[in-house]
């Protein structure tokens, strides 16, 4: 009879600097987890949900001392961090959200969408159950939409607007992680400059590569490039306000790849929005070569999702674009968005 798992949680400690004021003053900074628990217990648990098997770690550690963070001035707003997920629990508790609690400004709301396989969200809501960020209010829902990224970001957009419509909404993919300013900087440059709109810089990491590619953020939103291709606009670096995401009609249900490249034309094209680039890499973008992503080149998923894009804006593209676009899905992700079939 194998022992029973550990409790994650079991006891709730005290939620210390609830204040927003004290909030920039002081940051408990446990790599990512609990003021209360360590990251081993936490994947202990997950192991042991997922796996069968069980590793007698301490569940308890001291709490972190706080971290004094430098006062600004500057009007604070409303960030709620985002992540859909989808059958990784494992990155779900060693990468997205150690980054987020890490934060030197941590989100006011952090929701996490399962996307998952049933017999795997047991163990994303352990996992969630167990890492919380200071002072955010953290809440475990089940994307009760269509499946697939889309439909869980739309599924926290919904809930979103009922909790907390001013609010900006800060994605991050639970395979991807930020460095520790990236909130404190996307805030600071939103109110500084009275955006809608932010994207910091990535990083692009790939299997087995000892550095990443630098990959800059546009310096303006211009929807006839983002026609033809990637401007590093992705779902880990789009901070932007609730309420220009659902006046631009949320996220595309139907597509289930190209997602980010889609939103980011349709906030373009409302003329409205507000955008800055912040040039410094703050955002890690992980394209392992040893799972399947939604971007690996051949996979069913990019295909689907290359081929709806063409046929969704074809009728806006110039003869160039349209080969341009074409040129590149061949070459990058062995793909003729021509096609009839979608798989």
């Amino acid at each position: 009879m194998r022992p029973p798992a550990k409790r994650v949680g079991g006891v709730e400690p005290p939620r210390g600097f609830e204040s927003r004021t004290l909030r920039h003053y002081f940051v408990s900074l446990r790599s990512g987890i609990h003021r209360h628990q360590t990251q081993s217990a936490v994947l202990d648990e997950v192991a042991f949900i997922t796996h069968g098997f069980y590793n007698p770690r301490s569940c308890w550690s001291e709490p972190a001392r706080p971290v004094p963070v430098p006062f600004s001035n500057f009007a604070m707003l409303s960030i709620a961090v985002v992540i859909a997920t989808y059958n990784r629990p494992e990155l779900l508790a060693s990468r997205a959200l150690p980054s987020v609690a890490r934060q030197t400004r941590p989100p006011d709301r952090l929701i996490v969408v399962d996307d998952s396989d049933g017999d795997v969200r047991r163990a994303n809501a352990c996992v969630v159950a167990g890492f919380k960020a200071a002072s955010a209010e953290t809440r475990y829902i089940v994307n009760n939409r269509t499946p697939g990224a889309s439909g869980a970001w739309n599924t926290a957009l919904v809930h979103l607007k009922v909790a907390d419509p001013e609010t900006f909404v800060a994605i991050l993919d639970d395979d991807d992680a930020w460095d520790p300013t990236y909130l404190e900087q996307c805030e600071r440059v939103a109110s500084d400059q009275n955006l809608d709109m932010v994207a910091a810089s990535l990083i692009y990491r790939q299997t087995g590569a000892s550095n990443g590619v630098l990959l800059d953020s546009p310096l303006g939103l211009d929807a006839d490039e983002m026609l033809v291709r990637s401007t590093h606009i992705q779902g880990s670096n789009l901070f932007v306000k609730l309420r220009k995401l659902l006046e631009a009609g949320g996220f595309d249900e139907a597509l289930v790849s190209t997602t980010d490249r889609d939103v980011c034309i349709r906030l373009a094209d409302l003329g409205t929005v507000r955008y800055g680039a912040i040039a410094e890499h703050l955002v890690h973008h992980y394209a392992d070569n040893d799972r399947p992503r939604l971007s690996t080149p051949g996979g069913d998923k990019k295909k689907q999702g290359l081929r709806y894009f063409f046929r969704k804006y074809q009728s806006r593209m110039s003869a160039s674009q349209k080969e341009a676009f074409i040129q590149r899905s061949v070459q990058l992700f062995d793909c003729d968005p021509t096609a009839e079939d979608l798989p």
